[in-house]
């Protein structure tokens, strides 16, 4: 879900004694790369929200989220679009950078059981009305405000339909959300240690519980065995028909996309044939495009 985001973290000075166990403190920047990107200050805005909703509950949590320290839009910076900036508290040990392609039968289920167990540590955060009121992004709303934005011929109109149909049958209530868990945002020792730290809260807010089920990595089985561990933390058993629903719109997303792409690179080929073909070579016609459905 880094469609539209740009940011750049950066260690900074160290922390005073008020922030017990941390030593230093990190600098999240958000910078909008052109103009046709809508999200970014969006990011900045909801991230300071969630950081602050979240810190009347880190106690609940089974793992270390970064503080809240300063935050702002830097007024002196030369840039054509505006920079923001979170400056927040460094959690311990490092990311858990890894190949998935690599990872071993027994790694996957440690792997699954903790973010399993994070998951449900975070959907189980028993918001209030002010929290609520807070979170204002819906990072499924954010997903198909991503669809929208293909609506340029017949066929993505056709996909876009279908996709939003589907998003009216969503069904249950509305819980916090990470919106991004995979191994990018823990922290620990490895894969297969205990996870001591959860981080970037820019894509969470309220939504359908499935939604974290969906960005995971891994196939199926890999799926099967998070929404297990899920349940043992004490996790509610996901609805099947929100999964599938939601599955088929990330399918849909992911053809847009994929379209996209083609098209952008058509249209740079055109550009250097047109550059470098004499006028009298037969130029091959040009591809009409390839029809993408949703199953």
């Amino acid at each position: 879900m880094t469609e539209g985001f740009s940011a750049t973290v950066r260690a900074e000075e160290s922390l005073s004694p008020h922030f017990e166990g941390c030593k230093n403190i990190v600098i999240k920047e958000f910078k909008a790369p052109n103009p046709d990107n809508p999200y970014t200050l969006e990011d900045y805005q909801n991230e300071v929200s969630v950081l602050e909703v979240l810190d009347g509950h880190r106690n609940r949590l089974p793992f270390s989220i970064p503080r809240l320290v300063d935050h702002g839009i830097y007024p002196d910076r030369e840039e054509s679009q505006p920079v923001a900036f979170i400056k927040m508290t460094e959690l311990q040990n490092s990311l858990c950078k890894v190949n998935m392609d690599e990872v071993s039968p027994a790694q996957w289920v440690e792997y699954s059981r903790k973010l399993g167990e994070a998951a449900a540590a975070l959907h189980q955060i028993p918001l209030t009305d002010s929290d609520r009121s807070k979170l204002t992004r819906n990072p499924f709303e954010y997903i198909l405000n991503r669809i929208k934005r293909y609506d340029s011929n017949a066929q993505q109109k056709e996909i876009i339909q279908t996709a939003l149909s589907l998003a009216n049958e969503l069904e249950g209530p509305s819980v916090f959300i990470h919106g991004d868990l995979g191994p990018r945002n823990m922290f620990g020792e490895s894969l297969t240690s205990d996870m001591t730290g959860l981080c970037d809260f820019c894509f969470s807010g309220l939504g359908p519980k499935e939604l974290d089920f969906c960005s995971l990595p891994g196939g199926d089985v890999h799926k099967k065995l998070f929404i297990e561990e899920y349940m043992k933390a004490g996790g509610e058993a996901p609805n099947q028909k929100n999964i599938a629903i939601l599955e088929a719109i990330f399918a849909a997303l992911e053809k847009l996309e994929a379209a996209d792409r083609f098209e952008q690179a058509m249209k740079v080929a055109n550009i250097h044939l047109e550059a470098k073909t004499p006028e009298n070579f037969d130029v091959p016609p040009q591809d009409e495009g390839i029809a993408f459905k949703v199953k």
